[in-house]
């Protein structure tokens, strides 16, 4: 049966008002999606006769909708219509320059001319979990395995806060061990000596006890991306370890546990703790990327509307499958994405901005494309963004110590010599990405007009 767009909006709202369990909005989560924009497609197929009229009924149809949206963001189903034409090669062009237009507007007006910045700092490159499409994948012989110690760490640190950083994003592998022996224990270090800095995990998803102890440590907030929707192509690419079981409040991997929806339903957790949380999925990843940006659209909204009365704004990642530094281990050039990251980068991101009730979303613009692509996103859509990203444990010790000699800053690592060297620093990152020094994007962004402040500043915007 053809489902319109008010039967899927009215089955969707249904999902959005269960309480708990909520597993039934999660699973249906994409199919949904799904439907959404297959009843768009059919809508637009009854104007599509002759080309360039349907050309100039996408182009106004478009413009309508956004100059009608609402401080609450966009409807569901029109955002479907907007994503089935900016996926349509027909149309990507005018729609990509409609909605960064109208984002660019909305960014100035909702949150000025300010940006925040933050860093991560990768704390190890041991990882349980085997995803095809990442360097650190337990199947990859060929990478150096490092996890920096206290003194790493710290020396990391002071570094990055004296050249201006107000955000600080401990990242790592799954590496379980260190979740469980370490991870609370820095935390409480890096806030006893930095209270002014706000603080976030990049890791495998946690349990709502977990995060509660965190947050006590003086953790702010938790990003966990996605990568997919699709629960075919999540497990098609995740085939083992803890991401793919998920993990229990022992830091143990699931038996029989189902990694992938225990992923969707984690920022729930988070938000419980009061934690501010990140998500977002992989661009790249899939070929038919348009129905995985609805569902981080819909799964955003929804968070938005169970945890109204306290949420922060959702941090909407934008991670782009890029590149290994080990060759022989890099799988993209297999399989590929039909569509262009860097071309539509902006656009995305200003449909992100856009979708959502104002000042409800940061949408977040990094490193993995080019600092032109990053600028560019930033001033139509962008808030919050990364600068001067290494991302290998101890990356920053070669800018941080004028030295060549390393080892002493890391409690473990794989390769069999007494000595660690500058480069296997560098190839040991997870993934290919553009670099530069902080200043240098600094003064890009000043030279576009942009003005630097804290996110704890944007909190309060």
């Amino acid at each position: 049966m053809y489902l319109t767009f008010a039967n899927v909006r009215l089955k969707l709202q249904e999902l959005r008002n269960l309480s708990y369990p909520n597993s039934l909005f999660y699973e249906s989560l994409y199919s949904n999606s799904e439907l959404l924009l297959d009843s768009a497609k059919k809508s637009l197929s009854m104007h599509a006769r002759d080309e360039y009229v349907n050309a100039k009924f996408v182009i106004k149809t478009i413009d309508n909708i956004l100059n009608k949206r609402s401080p609450l963001g966009l409807k569901d189903s029109d955002i479907a219509l907007i994503l089935v034409t900016l996926f349509d090669y027909r149309f990507t062009d005018d729609v990509s320059n409609l909605l960064i237009k109208y984002s660019t507007v909305l960014r100035r007006k909702t949150f000025s001319n300010f940006l925040s910045t933050m860093v991560p700092i990768e704390v190890s490159s041991y990882c349980a979990s085997n995803c095809k499409f990442c360097g650190w994948k337990s199947s990859n012989k060929d990478m150096i395995r490092l996890r920096i110690n206290d003194d790493g760490f710290f020396e990391q640190l002071k570094y990055l806060v004296n050249m201006g950083f107000t955000h600080i994003e401990i990242a790592s592998g799954d590496d379980l061990d260190f979740i469980k022996n370490n991870l609370n224990d820095l935390i409480k270090k890096i806030k006893f000596y930095y209270p002014q800095i706000r603080l976030s995990i990049c890791l495998t998803p946690l349990s709502t006890n977990t995060y509660n102890t965190l947050l006590n440590s003086g953790l702010d907030a938790v990003l966990t991306w996605q990568e997919t929707y699709n629960k075919d192509l999540f497990n098609s690419f995740i085939t083992s370890g803890p991401k793919s079981k998920g993990i229990n409040d022992s830091i143990k991997p699931v038996v029989n546990g189902n990694g992938f929806l225990d992923r969707m339903m984690s920022q729930e957790r988070a938000l419980e703790s009061g934690l501010q949380v990140g998500l977002g999925v992989m661009l790249g990843l899939s070929d038919t990327p348009g129905t995985d940006i609805l569902s981080l659209i819909l799964h955003g909204k929804y968070l938005i509307q169970k945890f109204s009365s306290n949420i922060k704004p959702l941090i909407i990642g934008m991670p782009t499958w890029n590149h290994i530094t080990t060759e022989n281990y890099d799988i993209k050039n297999s399989e590929v994405s039909k569509f262009s990251i860097e071309n539509l980068f902006p656009a995305i991101a200003s449909l992100y901005f856009i979708s959502f009730e104002d000042k409800k979303a940061w949408i977040f613009a990094n490193c993995r494309v080019s600092m032109k692509t990053q600028v560019n996103t930033i001033q139509a859509a962008s808030v919050f963004t990364s600068t001067m990203v290494l991302l290998g444990p101890g990356a920053y010790l070669k800018k941080s110590l004028i030295t060549s000699s390393f080892s002493r800053y890391f409690s473990k690592f794989s390769n069999s010599k007494s000595e660690i060297s500058e480069n296997e620093l560098l190839l040991g990152e997870q993934f290919k990405h553009y670099f530069y020094e902080h200043s240098k994007y600094i003064d890009e962004f000043e030279r576009h007009g942009l003005s630097i402040c804290s996110d704890a500043d944007l909190l309060k915007a």
